[in-house]
């Protein structure tokens, strides 16, 4: 074998082996761009606050998952509530008393494929009222509460919405200790929900990716014809 032959060779095999590791790493970078990483998508609806009782229910509503966006991993959900009193105190006599406000209720979340969920909610307070005087006071009381459906994802899964009903109960009440006293009370309640999808986005190659294979099957090629 000549000096320029064995040269040749060793240019053959230097190339070849540059162009496989240019490929390899080449392949490596379109399965990374191509695959997909875990994404979050949220949602939330609100309602109130409004005048207890809500009995019939009223209803959050919230967007499904749509299987065309990739396919789900988890769902979670985040559900709150707010029982606020205003109370309106007037002591009739002329001394002072003890006044105490109260509050208590209840807020039912309830959706398909989810057993109902239940908020309770308290509050007291007790304040000196002067003989003759009147008072505006607000109590109120928030409670937070979440959810995963492990399987039963039907009802969450489509183009449309999903609903959770809500019902909410309020009671309050307001007592002097001298027994001389007038007022009253306004209740409301406040209801949110909110969806969390976990899910894994379909794989679409990027251009740019697409771009790089057609860069590396040209170079390819003119390695090729460097050997020749």
């Amino acid at each position: 074998m000549s000096g320029k032959q064995g040269r040749h060779l060793h240019l053959s095999i230097k190339d070849s082996l540059v162009k496989r590791k240019f490929l390899a790493l080449l392949a490596s970078s379109w399965l990374t761009a191509g695959s997909a990483q875990a994404a979050l998508l949220s949602f939330s609806d609100n309602l109130g606050p409004d005048l207890t009782d809500w009995d019939p229910a009223k209803t959050l509503s919230l967007p499904q998952f749509s299987p065309s966006l990739g396919t789900l991993n988890s769902v979670r959900l985040a559900l709150s509530g707010v029982l606020q009193t205003e109370f309106f105190a007037g002591n009739t006599g002329l001394a002072a008393q003890s006044v105490t406000d109260q509050l208590y209720g209840s807020m039912q979340f309830s959706m398909i494929g989810l057993s109902d969920l239940v908020l309770n909610f308290s509050g007291r307070e007790v304040f000196l009222l002067a003989g003759g005087a009147e008072d505006d006071r607000y109590l109120e009381d928030r409670q937070a509460t979440s959810a995963s459906p492990a399987t039963d994802w039907a009802a969450v899964l489509g183009g449309g919405n999903f609903r959770i009903g809500v019902k909410a109960v309020g009671l309050s009440g307001m007592d002097g200790s001298a027994g001389n006293l007038d007022g009253g009370a306004i209740t409301q309640a406040t209801a949110s929900a909110s969806v969390t999808y976990d899910y894994t986005p379909n794989a679409v190659p990027e251009p740019a990716s697409i771009g790089l294979l057609g860069l590396a099957l040209g170079l390819a090629g003119w390695v090729g014809r460097g050997r020749r």
